[in-house]
């Protein structure tokens, strides 16, 4: 049987547009992501307070490993700005 023709132009755009992807990510490593600004510590912190326990429950129910990873980055950020303030 032979393949259809959309399909294997579509195979070739999917192909090339993760090659494109992957060029991309080398060139631009360590850069700010596209069209966002870079969140102040003290943002993230005030962002992180003010989440409310349905917020985290719902982040815990859906999304258990992000959550952690945020939670332990919140935790060294704050651990880190105490540090600041008692030197």
């Amino acid at each position: 049987m032979k393949d259809n023709k959309f399909d294997i132009v579509t195979d070739l755009v999917k192909r090339r547009i993760g090659l494109a992807i992957g060029e991309a990510q080398k060139r631009f490593k360590n850069t700010n992501p596209y069209r966002m600004e870079k969140v102040t510590d003290e943002d993230r912190l005030r962002d992180f307070q003010s989440l409310t326990p349905d917020k985290i429950n719902f982040a815990r129910q859906n999304f258990p490993q992000e959550l952690d990873t945020y939670l332990a980055k919140m935790n060294e950020l704050q651990m880190k700005k105490a540090g600041g303030q008692n030197a």
